[in-house]
């Protein structure tokens, strides 16, 4: 982390924002909190510090995270990336917060070696959910609220569906945040695993950037997922900054 350049840091934590807006966003301090209520997703649910040196008074500031929280259904999480402070994660390790979901943030320059694929379809925001419900990557309950999040990118979207005879197979999400490109939501049903769709999705996403003026692109994996980290090297990803979550023991909120 000590070494992460911090402007591209910013810049890319800024994207993601932007492509996944929460439905409430305040400031404490420069802890930039996000709740969504109804969407049970750390990355609508977080504390992501903004500045190394805002390290201060965090059991001071946790009675109104914990309220604020606990309105949208969601234990305190904070984001961790390399703007965070090393006193701060100390804290959370003194205090045996949990670490959640090590990831990586990866980014490639676009360039030609994407193509729009004519399997590929894109989608509205219902049909998205709808899909994601047939694929089995989002629960029913989640839909209403995912649309309505869907609603609120500022970004260009694209929102795209394959199908396999009919029958939604995979999904993927691009959004177009001025030069750079943002790719979310990639995944495959079981039952279509290991055929190649992933790919064809990323290929048509990153086609979909292209086309809309981006120069780069970035996407999270998570730390532990070889088989989408070696997709996404394929396609000239590298890693650029680590990030995991780190949530409050149920027992303490």
């Amino acid at each position: 982390m000590a070494d992460a350049d911090l402007p591209t840091v910013r810049r890319l934590e800024a994207a993601g924002f932007r492509a996944w807006p929460a439905e409430i966003v305040s400031y404490d301090g420069t802890w930039s909190v996000r709740t969504t209520a109804g969407l049970p997703t750390r990355r609508s649910n977080s504390v992501t510090p903004l500045d190394r040196s805002d390290c201060d008074g965090l059991e001071r500031r946790l009675p109104g995270l914990r309220a604020r929280f606990a309105a949208a259904g969601f234990p305190v999480t904070f984001r961790i990336t390399p703007l965070t402070g090393r006193r701060l994660v100390e804290q959370f390790d003194e205090m045996n917060w949990p670490v959640i979901t090590p990831s990586l943030v990866m980014r490639a320059e676009l360039g030609s070696t994407s193509s729009a694929q004519r399997e590929v379809e894109m989608v509205s925001p219902a049909s998205f959910c709808r899909a994601g419900i047939a694929i089995g990557a989002i629960d029913a309950a989640r839909a209403a609220p995912l649309q309505a999040l869907l609603a609120r990118v500022p970004a260009k979207l694209g929102l795209f569906v394959l199908s396999v005879d009919g029958v939604p197979a995979a999904k993927a999400m691009c959004t177009v945040d001025g030069a750079i490109a943002g790719i979310y939501e990639v995944a495959t049903a079981p039952a279509f695993r290991s055929q190649g769709l992933a790919r064809k999705l990323v290929s048509a996403a990153l086609a979909f950037a292209a086309a809309s003026g981006a120069c780069g692109s970035f996407l999270m994996v998570d730390r532990n997922n070889a088989p989408a980290i070696a997709l996404y090297e394929s396609f000239g990803f590298t890693a650029t900054y680590p990030y995991e979550y780190r949530a409050e023991p149920e027992a303490r909120t």
